[in-house]
């Protein structure tokens, strides 16, 4: 295949994505329309929300059963204290969620009679759970970097886990504090009267702050891979070590969803229906990488239960019938 017809295979898709996406709009219902008022994306909000809560703490608990009883582990790593801490803020950031849910998220708002109160209650929510999502996003990366700290060799593999380490740490201080004072008084941000005066633009720090957090995503995921290769493990091993490490992709796709979502909002009056799923695929984005972290310490736990499958199948076999 020559470059020009792999240029085209990459850009049909996204042209069909862009027209499918045209579509969506133009026969999303417009003010004035009969059900406009009415339209609520809150049940499915709430849905994919604590869907992957659920799957996350289900996978967080299964590490630690399998950290600390099979494997005999005698005092929790760094790493299993940020994934633990991580899960804490994880749970703190969806029910933030729903309280933004129960004040307008997911609604048309915009022009409805009790928009002052719902939109001042809903502002509030949303700047706390942003605050917990830029500490969640950063807990979970350092999490990530301690694992790889653990079995990188010693020399520059080890400096180059602990400098980006040392970067993510800044960083987060950086976007949890002007998710915090994004306003001065802190007050300005529900200020409608006043709004945006006193107040960052946020647009901006948002798109930074995810552009970077899609960047060391990227890092990151790349950054075990030479030293899985020197481990002393047989192939097989290697390649399901590896495979679980590239469900980092998922987490990674979402951060990039996510910036999409913030791009496509714009600022946009109606925020509480058209940039609705921001914080939902936020929610995802953190799930999904506090899963990608903790699977590799489950599969002594998967082997096991698959061992003990395959000796009761091998029994039932060999007993007489």
């Amino acid at each position: 295949m020559n470059p020009s017809e792999k240029l085209t295979t990459c850009i049909v898709p996204i042209d069909a994505l862009d027209q499918a996406v045209s579509d969506v709009n133009d026969n999303m219902l417009k003010y004035g329309n009969r059900g406009y008022m009415e339209e609520d994306k809150g049940s499915m909000l709430h849905r994919i929300t604590f869907s992957f809560l659920c799957a996350t703490i289900l996978i967080v608990t299964l590490r630690l059963i399998s950290r600390w009883y099979l494997l005999r582990a005698q005092r929790p790593t760094l790493s299993e204290n940020l994934i633990i801490s991580s899960l804490l803020i994880d749970i703190t950031s969806c029910i933030l969620i729903h309280f933004q849910i129960n004040t307008g998220m997911g609604k048309h708002i915009e022009y409805s009679r009790a928009r002052p109160a719902m939109l001042v209650e809903s502002m509030k929510m949303g700047l706390a759970q942003n605050a917990c999502y830029q500490a969640l996003i950063g807990l979970v990366k350092l999490s990530i970097l301690a694992q790889f700290h653990q079995i990188a060799p010693p020399g520059m593999q080890k400096k180059v886990v602990f400098w980006v380490g040392v970067f993510v740490s800044i960083l987060t201080l950086f976007t949890v504090s002007a998710a915090i004072f994004q306003c001065i008084p802190m007050s300005a941000a529900w200020d409608l009267e006043n709004f945006p005066k006193g107040c960052w633009n946020m647009m901006e720090v948002n798109f930074f702050t995810s552009s970077m957090s899609t960047f060391l995503d990227i890092c990151i995921f790349i950054l075990p891979f030479p030293s899985m290769m020197k481990l002393q493990i047989t192939f097989k091993k290697k390649t399901t070590l590896s495979l679980a490490y590239s469900m980092g992709l998922l987490a990674l796709v979402c951060s990039i969803i996510r910036l999409r979502n913030i791009v496509h909002f714009n600022g946009e009056g109606d925020f509480t229906y058209v940039a609705s799923m921001v914080p939902v695929w936020g929610a995802i984005e953190c799930n999904a990488g506090i899963i990608c972290a903790s699977f590799p310490f489950i599969l002594p736990l998967i082997n096991r239960i698959n061992g003990f499958a395959a000796q009761k199948l091998t029994k039932s076999r060999l007993s007489p019938t």
